[in-house]
């Protein structure tokens, strides 16, 4: 027989997937500020006794889409323990690609963070958010470059951060022309050109005679 519990869970689960794929689409159509309960319960197909039985108001939802998503964010770009013990300052490719993985699985998601019509506090908010783990994630893959010759890093950082950030949505309103490996590795080319700094000289010797 099957498990009641693991049944009770898939449920949910699915539950709760459909009410943010409903907020998903109502954001597409209207401001945040819009969007009623009702529109996110009559979207998903459930009445609102269900929507109150996950999520206290839309708030909520919108607060725990954003954080379960940047989560998943952070354990994907994450260093394998490998990666954590490579020294070296070579450009960080799987872990570039692991990112734009993420970002073209959750594609419906971001796109709908990104759009000019999901303005607000909330957009803001997400954007902050998104910021903070990508700063967290960068510094630990090395790509922040070290202050040289009068280099402030802060400024070099946050330059390096929506340098980055802006390729990945330009990608997505594109539709994600390109495979996450393609674009790992022109951020690659465009990251050796303006950083040669940040590499050993040897790395520069091994490239110069490809």
């Amino acid at each position: 027989m099957p498990n009641k519990s693991n049944t009770a869970d898939r449920r949910v689960k699915r539950t709760k997937r459909k009410i943010r794929r409903a907020l998903i689409e109502l954001l597409n159509e209207k401001d945040f500020g819009a969007v009623t309960v009702q529109d996110i319960a009559e979207r998903a197909d459930i009445n609102r006794g269900t929507f109150y039985l996950h999520y206290q108001d839309k708030y909520d939802l919108f607060e725990r889409m954003g954080d379960d998503m940047l989560e998943e964010l952070s354990k994907s770009i994450g260093p394998t323990d490998n990666e954590k013990r490579n020294t070296s300052h070579t450009y960080p490719e799987q872990q570039v690609i692991r990112l734009f993985t993420h970002f073209h699985l959750h594609r419906a998601f971001y796109k709908t963070m990104f759009s000019h019509d999901a303005r607000t506090y909330f957009h803001k908010r997400f954007l902050e958010m998104l910021y903070q783990q990508f700063s967290q994630a960068f510094e630990t893959l090395k790509l922040m470059p070290c202050t040289v010759n009068g280099m402030n890093k802060d400024i070099v950082s946050h330059y390096v951060l929506f340098a980055h950030l802006g390729v990945l949505v330009s990608w997505l309103e594109q539709d994600t022309p390109h495979t996450p490996e393609y674009m790992a590795k022109q951020l690659e080319s465009i990251y050796d050109y303006a950083y040669p700094f940040t590499r050993p000289s040897d790395v520069h010797l091994n490239r110069r005679d490809r």
